[in-house]
């Protein structure tokens, strides 16, 4: 599955991207009582290999909050933070009730992860003319690569077309940065792949 990836594929994916961490932005906002801005500095299409690499480094110790998307079509998010930066989120959220990744930390990161999953995901069914059920979401502290080992063992899913957001977060007081990834399964894959082509129209 090696299709090469178009520049208006691209620019669907931009503004999907842009879209939807602004969706997850204000479902934050009202969250945290206090403005909060996304911000996308990239936009990629890796191999799964390379994904780790793309995610700060296999080895990095991290919060994983894996969601299945069920519907039209099957894919998997996974939403990846730094350790650090999970830590300064549940620290915002629970104004510094919880003791970072203690089970009220892992319950508030878990929402934050939905929340931003389900930002991504209803725009990519927006402007793709999807439609796309999100699942519970599953929670994991590890290193990344055995993060993404667990969530993807035994899925077949194209080898070449890993979407990965990079997205930085920031209020009046705090900053911290994530990745977003969407993993089509392979059968899916010729569906997500038309979608792009035809999701901003003519």
């Amino acid at each position: 599955m090696d299709k090469a990836i178009s520049q208006r594929q691209e620019d669907v994916l931009t503004e999907i991207g842009n879209i939807g961490m602004g969706n997850a932005a204000s479902s934050l906002s009202e969250l945290l009582k206090e403005q909060v801005r996304i911000s996308v500095p990239s936009v990629d299409i890796v191999s799964l290999g390379d994904l780790p690499y793309h995610m700060g480094g296999a080895a990095d110790h991290v919060v994983g909050i894996y969601v299945p998307v069920h519907g039209d079509v099957y894919m998997h998010m996974i939403f990846i933070l730094p350790l650090k930066s999970a830590s300064v989120i549940v620290l915002n959220i629970t104004d510094g009730l919880a003791q970072e990744m203690d089970e009220l930390g892992q319950s508030a990161i878990a929402e934050v992860g939905n929340i931003v999953v389900a930002g991504y995901v209803n725009a990519f069914a927006h402007l793709t003319d999807l439609r796309l059920l999100l699942q519970p979401p599953v929670l994991a502290i590890d290193i990344t690569e055995a993060i993404l080992g667990s969530v993807l063992a035994g899925i077949q899913i194209p080898e070449n077309f890993v979407i990965n957001i990079k997205a930085s977060f920031e209020t009046g007081s705090s900053k911290a940065e994530g990745y977003l990834c969407m993993i089509p399964a392979e059968d899916s894959f010729p569906s997500v792949y038309e979608a792009l082509l035809e999701g901003l129209g003519d």
